[in-house]
């Protein structure tokens, strides 16, 4: 009879360690549920941040692409004002040979 209610007792208190095991276990999958909810949250927030870095890299090359191609306009732009400064004296050395000094100023500049 002691046996047996020693029997009793050890299996009241493994089921009692059994039923605290499966709250811990439901606990533990309830957390385990959240984390990955967080976790997921933050791989979406990785993906928009990368998402961001990606298309300010798009805009810089753009901005590299403007910043040679107002470079050049500005080289034509330095060029063909030389070229028609050197025209203008040209034609002004010729000029002076025919009009006085005064018309040639109002002809040139105005």
């Amino acid at each position: 009879e002691n046996e047996a209610l020693d029997c009793q007792k050890e299996l009241e208190s493994l089921q009692s360690k059994k039923d605290a095991g499966k709250i811990v276990k439901k606990h533990l999958s309830t957390e385990l549920a959240d984390a990955q909810h967080r976790l997921e949250l933050v791989k979406q927030e990785i993906e928009l941040i990368q998402s961001q870095i990606d298309q300010q890299g798009n805009k810089d090359e753009q901005m590299d692409t403007d910043i040679v191609e107002k470079k050049k306009r500005l080289q034509l732009i330095k060029a063909t004002k030389e070229t028609l400064e050197v025209e203008r004296s040209r034609v002004r050395l010729m000029v002076e040979h025919y009009i006085p000094a005064a018309d040639i100023n109002a002809l040139l500049d105005g």
